[in-house]
């Protein structure tokens, strides 16, 4: 799976892999404040509305890539 991928990849550098949190409220909110992140970067098709409006909320940046808007 690309979870499996990823991780093998990304295994000797600083970079956390782990799954997308269910795009409702309360759970992205509880995964972006133990993540901390600098910045988000979504590889993917789908839109996550809330996880796109917490984001933007809390003044991370986001980089959408190869995303079908």
């Amino acid at each position: 799976t690309g979870y499996q991928t990823a991780k093998k990849m990304f295994q000797d550098v600083n970079i956390l892999v782990f799954y997308f949190p269910f795009d409702i409220s309360l759970s992205v909110k509880k995964a972006l404040n133990a993540i901390k992140p600098a910045a988000v970067i979504i590889i993917e098709n789908d839109i996550w509305p809330n996880f796109v409006w917490t984001v933007k909320k809390k003044e991370i940046p986001l980089i959408w890539a190869n995303a079908r808007v």
